[in-house]
């Protein structure tokens, strides 16, 4: 299964490859329009693909909601899995590791349990975000230390170690891999170099579009 950066960097590339696509097409429309102008041509064809350009944004725009929904309802779907497995086996063989929070994900109204970000100091792949469930009247303060169990079949999710004690947790916070880290590390952010694919699409729609958009002006 893949990790949280892993499934945040793909989903990133498909919204990102959408969006840009979908405002590539809308500037290499109206810049195809402009070009068509200036030239004083009378075809209402440029005012056409500028329409379709705009419809064609929206519907590639509509993907990434969907999307995102998806998204959610797998990242708990593993998080079912992951605390029936800890009620059914225990946790007691499950990797240890030491993790700060991150944030709180928004709970519905009347849920009986909240979605937490941790970043933990994994022992087999350094810092990385896991999902936790905590009861949804916990309030823990961003950055206050945890000590977790890795659930040993999906790297994206973990459950609150139940043989730690509360000191246990407030001395986790001070493991020095987990200070000064970034965001990427922290899983509020993918890595700059995941641009660059999206928009170099997005710049090349924009240019065929806007070369479409005049030669079919004349």
């Amino acid at each position: 299964m893949q990790t949280i950066p892993e499934r945040q960097g793909r989903v990133f590339r498909i919204a990102a490859l959408c969006q840009l696509t979908a405002v590539g097409l809308v500037l290499g429309g109206f810049a195809g329009l402009l070009l068509g102008l200036s030239r004083n041509s009378g075809s209402m064809v440029p005012a056409v693909m500028v329409a379709l350009s705009v419809v064609l944004s929206i519907v590639i725009m509509a993907v990434f909601v969907p999307l995102m929904a998806s998204e959610e309802r797998n990242l708990q779907r593993r998080l079912n899995e992951c605390d029936a497995a800890a009620m059914t086996s225990g946790v007691t063989a499950w990797p240890a590791a030491t993790a700060v929070l991150v944030r709180v994900m928004p709970a519905r109204r009347r849920a009986t349990f909240k979605t937490a970000l941790f970043a933990a100091n994994t022992p087999e792949r350094g810092v990385l975000p896991v999902a936790v469930r905590l009861p949804a009247a916990a309030s823990p303060q961003p950055s206050s230390g945890a000590w977790l169990r890795l659930s040993p079949i999906d790297p994206a999710v973990a459950v609150i170690d139940p043989f730690a004690t509360p000191d246990d947790h407030a001395n986790a916070g001070t493991d020095p891999a987990l200070a000064r880290l970034s965001r990427v590390q922290r899983g509020l952010a993918v890595p700059a170099g995941a641009w660059v694919g999206p928009a170099l699409i997005g710049v090349a729609v924009a240019v065929v579009m806007a070369a479409l958009t005049t030669l079919l002006a004349h």
